[in-house]
């Protein structure tokens, strides 16, 4: 930190030296150092007032459902946080936690005594005390460059999943591992090449390990800081003064320290650290030595405000790796169980990932955050993508010109070629509401941003490019809706809002039409029964019989464009009808009042109870079974009763209370969560008419 080394044992060449045996019981790597991954800086660190800012948050203990096995993993994340705002998570194995936060309250220590010598300097009034605190200030500040390097190599890997995570609970990160082991001995001045070789015990052993910590030693480089002493500690080679050694670990409290202040540094910098500094400096024997060389430059990349920024994960990425899968209620329960307790994979189901991230609350209104989840997607299962590509097909899903169908089958089939990926996602699409689906609110979203290109421009309610996307979402049959849902977006309404209403006004508008349609049949059945006659059926009744014909949907729930009834199919159908001559039983109609068609319809019933369905559909699931089932999701999405309780409260009324904590009290009395205790959370009884009602 300062310009000075604690004292120690040296060899001709400077470096410490040790006896080469390691401790008893000491814990080895199963693949020792070889090499130094983390450069060694020696130019003082310049902050640039164009980077981004990003600090760190303590790392947060939490669980993490495990993509292969289901099992539920403890781990770490670190909030990383941007302009005062929640950026995202880092990743971290809870081995490393420790380590983490040793390296963390470094450079919050470095670049607080950075900034108190360039105080000094400023204040010194003398030239050479002037030379002094400058030379003591550019060898502190290269320091910080060093460790925030070392912070972003880790991070670089973190994030990428790149470390070793085969094991839970014996993970290695390769960037922590040497971090913590060159700053223990305080070989960041030094190449892996000069590393003597009786000191390569040090490489070979953990050092994140316990067992090993009498070998590392607590009081490592900060021995800059504090000036020679003839006490020694447990750490081998090292001689440190007592005085001060407060300052060499993190205090236990993060909140003393992890907002970038330590309390009582600078008071602590005034009566020990500096004095000691000085004297020591002063000194200049064979213990004084500094990494800063004046003809150095720092690297292009150093801290993580630089480009390219690392890719953090964000929040809804995190919960979306957390959690297991969601299922689809339609499916039979013992599929969905299995579903709900398997981990969630981005090697398994990317599209999912994305699925989630563009649906979850808060939805993103910038397409910086949806192609910031791409990215990181894309760092984690494709080595050294090509990025442009893909933001281009992110762009053109953005603007409504691609679907989301579309989207997803180009990436999987032309940039991620994952052998065992799926492109199925968890979405639950509502029978009663074809239209409240992501692929419409793309479209529909990507309509008003194409609108907002052109300030003052009207609306374009016959957009083609809106409606050719709108003709690949579903069938022509429901145009009319489509064209409702335009009209109320263009008077400024919420498209997610106007989703959710399509599907009840669509139903009422069926039901008026059926209704007028029936009046028109009935007046036209007295009209047949007053004598008068037609040619044949009319065009409304022929309209009807098209309309009460269900669409035939395909696996994804879209209609199928080419089925009878519907679409271009169904309109040539209708125009055939219209210009064809009465047939003979349309004639019986006429001439027997109506009788024929009794008639027919009799025969038309019992030939069916003679051949039975044609199809053998699965029955659909009661809405018991699918309040159940949304009821276990929101329990496996929160993990935790109290979790899940606070949101139901916050969803219903006083006057449901009584009914949500015996709910409660019956999934918390199945116990842990297992594939068995799943299954009956679907027989639980849940009092409230709809969750969110």
């Amino acid at each position: 930190m300062a310009a000075v080394n604690a004292a120690r044992h040296v060899d001709s060449q400077g470096l410490p030296t040790t006896s080469g045996k390691r401790p008893a019981g000491t814990v080895l790597l199963e693949n020792p150092i070889k090499s130094f991954i983390i450069p060694t800086v020696r130019a003082e660190c310049i902050f640039d007032d164009t980077a981004d800012v990003v600090t760190y948050g303590a790392p947060e203990e939490t669980e993490i459902i495990d993509g292969d096995s289901g099992e539920a993993v403890q781990t770490c994340r670190v909030p990383v946080v941007m302009d005062q705002k929640l950026m995202g998570y880092v990743p971290l194995p809870k081995r490393y936690a420790t380590v983490w936060l040793e390296l963390s309250y470094y450079i919050i220590l470095h670049t607080n005594m950075w900034k108190l010598w360039e105080e000094e300097e400023k204040k010194a009034k003398r030239k050479a005390q002037k030379e002094k605190a400058g030379l003591l200030r550019r060898t502190t500040g290269t320091l910080v460059a060093q460790h925030m390097l070392a912070r972003l190599l880790a991070v670089d890997e973190l994030v990428s999943w790149s470390h070793d995570t085969d094991t839970s609970g014996q993970e290695r990160v390769l960037a922590l591992d040497e971090w913590k082991i060159r700053s223990s001995r305080d070989w960041f001045n030094i190449s892996y090449e000069q590393v003597p070789s009786k000191d390569h015990k040090f490489l070979n052993a953990d050092p994140i390990r316990p067992e090993n910590r009498v070998l590392f030693g607590e009081f490592v480089s900060y021995g800059r800081v504090l000036g020679k002493s003839d006490s020694h500690d447990a750490e081998e080679g090292w001689n440190i003064k007592d005085e001060g050694k407060g300052l060499l670990s993190p205090p236990d409290d993060t909140a003393e320290w992890i907002d970038g202040e330590i309390d009582g540094l600078p008071e602590m910098f005034r009566d020990m650290l500096k004095p000691q500094a000085l004297a020591a400096l002063n000194a200049q024997n064979c213990y004084f030595e500094t990494q800063y060389d004046e003809k150095a430059k720092l690297p292009e990349r150093w801290h993580e405000g630089h480009d390219p920024i690392p890719h953090f994960w964000s929040a809804k990425q995190w919960d979306w790796t957390a959690m297991g899968k969601v299922p689809d209620v339609f499916s039979w329960c013992s599929s969905l169980i299995n579903a709900y307790l398997a981990g969630n994979s981005p090697w398994h189901n990317p599209i999912d990932l994305l699925y989630f991230v563009l649906t979850q609350d808060p939805l993103y209104d910038d397409i910086a955050e949806f192609t910031r989840d791409l990215d990181g997607l894309f760092m984690l299962v494709v080595n050294e993508p090509e990025m442009e590509p893909v933001h281009e097909l992110a762009s053109q899903l953005w603007l409504g010109e691609l679907t989301w169908r579309e989207f997803g089958e180009s990436l999987m089939k032309d940039h991620l070629h994952l052998r065992k990926a799926v492109s199925a996602t968890s979405e639950i699409k509502d029978p009663d509401n074809v239209f409240n689906t992501l692929e419409a609110r793309m479209v529909l979203e990507g309509y008003v941003r194409r609108h907002h290109l052109q300030p003052g421009s009207p609306w374009d309610v016959n957009d083609d490019i809106l409606w050719s996307s709108l003709r690949r979402v579903n069938d022509k049959k429901y145009k009319s809706g489509w064209s409702w849902i335009i009209s109320e977006i263009v008077l400024g309404k919420e498209i997610p809002d106007v989703l959710e209403a399509a599907g009840p006004w669509w139903k009422n508008s069926r039901s008026q039409k059926k209704a007028a349609k029936a009046l028109e049949k009935a007046t036209a059945v007295e009209e047949v029964d007053d004598g008068a006659g037609d040619d044949g059926p009319s065009v409304p009744d022929v309209e009807m019989q098209e309309e009460d014909e269900p669409p035939v949907e395909e696996s994804d729930g879209r209609v199928d464009p080419g089925s009878d009834g519907a679409g271009d199919a169904g309109i040539g159908q209708k125009d055939a009808m219209q210009n064809s001559a009465p047939s003979d039983q349309q004639q019986q109609v006429e001439t027997n009042n109506g009788q024929a068609d009794k008639t027919s319809d009799a025969s038309s019933s019992e030939t069916q109870a003679r051949v039975g369905p044609s199809v053998t559909s699965i029955p659909p699931a009661t809405p018991e079974q699918i309040l159940a089932v949304e009821q276990f999701y929101e329990f496996n999405k929160h993990l935790s009763i109290e979790r899940y309780a606070a949101v139901l409260k916050s969803h219903f009324s006083s006057e449901h209370a009584g009914s949500i904590a015996e709910f409660l009290e019956a999934m918390g009395a199945l116990g842990p969560l297992t594939s068995e205790t799943a299954m009956r959370v679907l027989e639980l009884p849940f009092p409230i008419a709809k969750y969110g009602s």
